[in-house]
């Protein structure tokens, strides 16, 4: 990570910058909150950060009293702008390893720490699928030789989440045809993941958005590709959000634990499942100031692009009517900050003037709402018995979570009886806590499973630590 034409080093504001570039205009103390949690003063940091970044780059970003925003391209928005052209060869010189490898700001939150796995895993899903369609398109010129090493390196790209099922078939079938031995792990992999690698189910619609293409709130589906396990979580919240009283759910639990990755999957399976004839819509808070309105942000997500009524609720309401709607609202303690009532207000009129909308929120505390029900989120499960077989360790979600993420620093780790004490005591020192197992997965680059537990058994600072000078063995 560096900024052209400038000495600057720190690594904070560098990536403040880098997160501005990518994501755009910011409130300010969404900005403080996101980057400084544990300040006693989060405004004054950012405010030193700013400065900093004013006297190393000159011109580099801007700001108001309210708002704060980057002057500087990147070559994410290059990368993006290509792929949009299909010029995929083109993408692929720029996409040179995944996004801010190797970095991890000291003290700067689990919420930071997860933009920068979100946004890593958003770039090497879109340059797999730049890979795969050149690798396509030396096929059709006959040249199949060509064709193998693209999706070869597709399959193992580091930085990129588990691939999706329509993924899984093109590399199958390039693979297949070009009899790599790395097509039997393909299989493998669409096996344990239970994708059916002959029969593609229609895709399930979505609407990801790139970073910082659309500057509001709203997005839909961005981590679903990335998640892992929760196999019967998904089918309980799945049945309590449409059930006959399921008019508001809330998935309760702190940071890291997963709850927008779990709403975010649940919102996606019934997506596929065409259960809500009015549509799935995915609302995040991410980008808002504590205690912004509802209406207005719901009004964009649901009918993006047009002009709304002169008043957000009417015009959401009015768009919903009776269809069968599910909303889901992630992070909804936004809109509660200061306010709960005028929440209270506008989710009982939703209810109560569109009788088919369904609700699905994320919070890290329950919210005290009308027709509010609850269920909690906890760690991934793992086995606790003293010496569990390796087919038992493999079956349990925190196991299998760790393994998927360590693979995207070491193509060639795998589960084995020599490391399997190692990984069962990281499960239990983060207590199955998914963000805590993926950032200990990143380190097996550097070190053992084995030296990982050690360093937790010392303190939590490894999950938070910077190694970007950590030695890039087996990488």
């Amino acid at each position: 990570m560096a900024l052209e034409a400038s000495a600057l080093s720190r690594p904070k504001p560098l990536l403040l910058l880098t997160y501005l570039a990518i994501e755009g205009r910011r409130h300010r103390r969404h900005v403080a909150e996101l980057f400084w949690p544990t300040a006693r003063d989060h405004m004054k940091a950012l405010t030193v950060a700013l400065a900093r970044l004013r006297r190393g780059a000159p011109g580099a970003l801007d700001a108001d009293a309210e708002h704060v925003w980057a002057h500087v391209t990147t070559d994410v928005e290059r990368f993006l702008a290509l792929l949009r052209d299909d010029r995929h060869d083109e993408a692929l010189t720029l996409y040179r390893g995944p996004f801010l490898d190797g970095f991890h700001p000291r003290h700067s939150g689990a919420e930071v720490e997860e933009w920068v796995y979100q946004t890593r895993e958003y770039l090497a899903g879109h340059a797999r699928r730049a890979l795969l369609a050149v690798a396509e398109a030396e096929v059709e010129r006959g040249h199949l030789a060509g064709a193998a090493p693209r999706a070869e390196t597709a399959f193992k790209l580091p930085g990129a989440a588990t691939a999706e099922a329509a993924d899984l078939r093109r590399m199958h079938a390039l693979l297949r045809a070009a009899d790599s031995p790395v097509a039997r792990l393909v299989a493998d992999e669409a096996q344990a993941l239970g994708v059916d690698l002959t029969h593609p189910k229609r895709p399930a619609p979505s609407s990801r958005r790139p970073p910082g293409a659309q500057r509001d709130a709203v997005a839909a589906f961005d981590r679903a590709s990335s998640f892992v396990g929760r196999a019967h979580e998904r089918d309980e919240v799945a049945a309590l959000v449409t059930a006959t009283d399921g008019r508001l759910l809330t998935l309760v639990g702190p940071p890291g634990v997963g709850k927008s990755r779990l709403a975010e999957r649940v919102a996606r399976d019934q997506a596929d499942r065409a259960r809500f004839a009015g549509g799935v819509h995915v609302v995040t808070t991410s980008s808002l100031p504590a205690g912004s309105e509802l209406p207005p942000v719901l009004s964009r997500a649901i009918a993006p692009g047009t002009v709304p009524l002169a008043d957000p609720l009417d015009d959401v309401c009015e768009r919903i009517g009776d269809r069968p709607t599910l909303v889901v609202l992630d992070d909804i303690e936004r809109f509660v900050a200061g306010d709960d009532r005028a929440l209270s207000d506008t989710l009982s009129a939703m209810l109560r003037r569109c009788p088919n909308l369904r609700l699905l929120a994320t919070s890290r505390r329950r919210l005290a709402l009308e027709r509010e029900s609850t269920y909690p989120v906890g760690g991934l499960p793992f086995p606790r018995n003293a010496r569990p077989s390796l087919a038992e360790a493999r079956n349990s979600d925190a196991v299998t979570l760790f393994e998927h993420r360590a693979r995207r620093v070491r193509p060639d780790f795998a589960l084995c009886d020599e490391n399997l004490p190692g990984v069962l005591e990281i499960c239990h020192l983060v207590d199955g806590l998914p963000l805590a197992l993926e950032l200990a997965a990143s380190w097996v680059r550097a070190l053992s499973v084995a030296d990982i537990a050690l360093e937790l058994t010392r303190g939590l600072d490894l999950l938070v630590a910077d190694h970007h000078d950590a030695p890039p063995r087996h990488a």
